[in-house]
């Protein structure tokens, strides 16, 4: 059984949360092919959201989570609130 880790700054919610996009991601992950995928990490390294290949702008993120959160998955901020709801 995979255990999370919380930081000491992280509150009783955050694991429970970031295990729900964990699980959802995997799922993603594993409904796409490699090919897919190696698509995927193209765009975000050419600065285009992995899922609508939209071009990405830093300054274009509501709050640090959302900039923190495109830094690992390269989503645009209207892809992370569709994946993740907006009520974060």
């Amino acid at each position: 059984m995979e255990m999370s880790k919380k930081s000491k700054n992280s509150k009783a919610g955050d694991t429970v949360d970031s295990n729900i996009g964990n699980i959802r991601m995997k799922e993603i992950m594993e409904s796409i092919g490699i090919k897919e995928i190696k698509e995927m990490y193209k765009l975000k390294e050419a600065g285009k959201c992995p899922f609508c290949s939209s071009d990405v702008n830093i300054n274009d993120f509501k709050d640090k989570l959302s900039k923190e959160e495109f830094k690992l998955s390269g989503l645009c901020q209207d892809c992370q609130d569709e994946f993740f709801g907006t009520d974060m």
